[in-house]
């Protein structure tokens, strides 16, 4: 009896197969891979019976005639020769279109299957890819079809900020969840730009791989660093370099920042940026001068009661103190996130003491508010 025996791949190295893969896999049947976009597909061709589908991935076909297309093709080769490979990233069981259309068309046509799963069962990298694909296609999901890059942006922010709560809250459950959601995001933008041909999610990972090679000749080169600060003066140096090779040094077009990112994050960057190309102060107390300074100007403004010169005053004041963080290596961002969180808690805990006397927060004088203030801070799971 003809047999189409299914290997997946798992999330990557071959390293992680079973054995009984690893037999498939070596043997001198004739194998074909859905993709050699996998490191443990890379890792098992070569020889001249193994074939790709790669070829037939392209933007002008749609997804599911590949899938048919496939399908048509490995149970047309086991009808030849008897017992072939087919090799599938992921679980051949989780998101695998074209396995699901062999397990219901090969028994009409007297053909076995027989599925080799790797140790893990769960989704993978590739099956987030697949439900994307799906997402996306003729009959996915209206919302997802309509999404852009541009679009997009927004979620992006939103979701980059959870994770960030969900670290300071130390909660691992929802930590989790989070990166899960960067990672839709992540992609979400690929298949978008695929879609588009621009670019697609193996090119992404592909870049930051070889970006994390580069700037680490200390762990994949002949480079040294023995301690952190060694590494930091080298990877600044390999920054440099390739700021110089680029030419972007040689023009004030490289003085940008994305305008997208929130004022105080933006402040940083460009402040940072400057101080890179050599305009700082030269210690701690410029900055502190300078706020001391700004504040005076502020004061002033407000006194004279121009709302015009209070926005650019009070803007220059807080532009000053982003620089203040930036000397004592603080993320403004971060450091007013915190403080918006523990703002909350403590108010939070003052509207519970309103309610447990029976009325809304306005009711009490201010002088109440501020004692159950005080209590909320002498709380140390609210400092």
């Amino acid at each position: 009896m003809e047999e189409i025996i299914v290997v997946g791949l798992g999330p990557g190295s071959h390293e992680h197969l079973t054995r009984e893969a690893w037999r498939y896999l070596k043997s001198d049947r004739s194998k074909y891979f859905l993709t050699l976009k996998h490191p443990a597909a890379r890792y098992f061709a070569g020889e001249k019976n193994d074939h790709t589908f790669d070829p037939l991935y392209i933007p002008s076909i749609d997804r599911r005639r590949v899938c048919r297309i496939i399908c048509s093709y490995l149970l047309k080769a086991a009808r030849s020769y008897g017992t072939i490979c087919f090799a599938v990233p992921g679980h051949p069981l989780t998101g695998e279109e074209t396995v699901q259309q062999l397990i219901k068309r090969a028994p009409r046509q007297g053909v076995k299957i027989k599925i080799v799963a790797p140790p893990y069962q769960g989704y993978l990298v590739g099956d987030l890819l697949e439900i994307m694909d799906r997402l996306r296609s003729e009959n996915g999901c209206p919302w997802d079809k309509q999404q852009t890059n541009r679009s997009l942006r927004q979620y992006l922010i939103e979701e980059a900020y959870e994770v960030i709560a969900a670290i300071d809250e130390q909660d691992d459950e929802s930590l989790k969840e989070e990166l899960g959601d960067v990672l839709l995001q992540v992609i979400f933008h690929s298949s978008i730009a695929e879609d588009e041909n621009r670019f697609d999610f193996s090119q992404v990972v592909n870049g930051i791989a070889t970006k994390l090679i580069r700037r680490h000749p200390h762990v994949f080169g002949k480079d040294k660093a023995v301690n952190a600060s060694e590494v930091k003066a080298l990877w600044e140096q390999i920054k440099t370099d390739e700021r110089n090779n680029q030419n972007e040094n040689k023009s004030h077009d490289s003085f940008s920042i994305d305008h997208a990112l929130p004022a105080l994050l933006k402040a940083y960057k460009l402040q940072k940026k400057a101080a890179d190309m050599g305009f700082d102060w030269p210690c701690m107390q410029g900055p502190l001068q300078k706020a001391r300074e700004e504040l005076a100007e502020l004061e002033e403004a407000c006194r004279a009661e121009n709302q015009d010169s209070i926005e650019e005053e009070l803007g220059d004041f807080i532009f000053t103190i982003v620089n203040i963080a930036r000397f004592l290596n603080v993320n403004p961002e971060l450091a007013l996130g915190k403080s918006i969180s523990k703002f909350l808690q403590r108010f939070r805990y003052v509207l519970s003491q309103a309610e447990k006397e029976g009325f809304p927060a306005s009711h009490f004088s201010l002088e109440k508010l501020d004692s159950w203030w005080e209590e909320a801070k002498k709380n140390k799971k609210m400092r």
